[in-house]
């Protein structure tokens, strides 16, 4: 299975995410985005470990439009079908808690 393709935040949020994959590791990438009350974007880059866990950890920023400039950490972590992330924690404030594959 691949991560890759579009997931919902359970925040209205609408998230890419690219899971690139080599014969080591897999990265990570999204840009996700919300243009509702408390509009966002941003991007993150990860890895996900490679010891069965089904944990992503990697570092998001804020990115134009968004006039924010915030970023931090993050440790998901993603069911075994991969049907879901769930944020595991964050260093600083991450609005969208769950993640739905469409």
């Amino acid at each position: 299975m691949s991560l890759t393709g579009t997931w919902n935040g359970n925040d209205g949020s609408v998230t890419q995410i690219r899971e690139l994959e080599t014969d080591t590791a897999k990265t990570i990438i999204w840009y996700s985005s919300n243009g509702g009350s408390s509009p966002f974007s941003n991007i993150f880059t990860g890895s996900y470990l490679p010891d069965g866990t089904g944990i992503i950890l990697g570092q998001w920023d804020d990115v134009p439009p968004n006039t924010l400039s915030n970023s931090g950490t993050l440790r998901l972590s993603v069911n075994a079908a991969e049907t879901q992330i769930s944020q595991v924690s964050a260093s600083e404030g991450y609005g969208t808690t769950l993640w739905t594959k469409a």
